[in-house]
């Protein structure tokens, strides 16, 4: 009996040896390293989806996520494997777009609009789709300035008059201010060697160069600097043009404000309508 007990442990151990190698081998860090990437790109998304109040993708996500994980971590799931690519397109093109379709039926009250309130108001005030451009209005040229780590400030330039407006941009998220705040470049250390009316350096603070704008600014689209006659938006990586937002948003009044017709806009029938409507 002695004997066999021995051998008995000898198999086992036998068995559990090649189990530890694959465990250890490089396709088990392949795909420890792979789960962990796509994890990774889940966390990232989850915060973004419990701001938009998407419920439904966010359990879906989740519940998701972990049963992959625990399929491809555990040696008793090993045949699912081959299974979870077609389960994943499966779902993707057929399963949710029929949940989707149920769940748009059963919440947008018959209004017509896949759009929240709030949706529709980031697009019009935000996103940049309606601006007032004037026929007349120049191509200003742009350099920007970091000031600090992060912290940068926009230079325009009127080729028409040669005025220069320098100073800290908003971005479009931030409500429009009440009156124009720019630096006085007067009183400020100003450097044109080159004599083309832009500045090389403001205060010792050097200009970025136009192929590093887009590195460093990926958003640059996002920013505004607010000078006399409008909004100054970049267009390229070295000019902006001279814009307005066509609707702003008055919070207090619940009113969308058209620049164009000089008219608000009041919500009727889960819709702005304008008096010109």
């Amino acid at each position: 009996m002695a004997d066999l007990d021995v051998q008995e442990d000898q198999t086992t151990a036998g068995d559990d040896a090649p189990e530890q190698q694959v465990r250890a081998g490089a396709g088990f860090w392949v795909k420890v390293i792979g789960l962990a990437l796509f994890d990774a790109i889940v966390l990232a998304v989850i915060p973004s989806l419990i701001e938009q109040g998407a419920t439904v993708a966010l359990i879906s996500i989740i519940v998701g996520t972990l049963g992959i994980n625990f399929i491809f971590l555990s040696h008793r799931t090993y045949a699912y494997r081959w299974l979870v690519p077609g389960v994943v397109f499966l779902t993707i093109l057929m399963v949710w777009p029929i949940i989707f379709s149920v769940y748009v039926a059963f919440t947008n009250w018959s209004t017509g609009n896949f759009l929240t309130k709030d949706q529709v108001i980031e697009q019009l005030t935000e996103g940049g789709l309606s601006l007032i451009e004037p026929d007349d209005a120049p191509t200003l040229d742009m350099v920007w300035f970091e000031v600090a780590p992060g912290e940068f400030k926009m230079l325009v330039r009127n080729p028409d008059t040669d005025e220069l407006f320098y100073g800290s941009p908003r971005t479009v998220r931030d409500p429009i201010p009440e009156e124009i705040v720019l630096d006085d470049l007067e009183a400020a250390a100003v450097v044109d060697a080159d004599g083309d009316g832009l500045p090389e350096s403001i205060d010792g603070v050097e200009a970025i160069n136009t192929f590093a704008v887009a590195q460093k600014i990926p958003d640059i689209d996002s920013f505004i600097l607010d000078i006399p006659g409008g909004e100054a938006r970049a267009r390229t990586l070295s000019t902006a043009r001279l814009a307005q937002t066509r609707f702003v948003w008055d919070e207090t009044t619940e009113v969308m404000f058209d620049r164009l017709n000089d008219e608000n806009c009041t919500e009727v029938d889960a819709a702005f309508s304008c008096a010109g409507d």
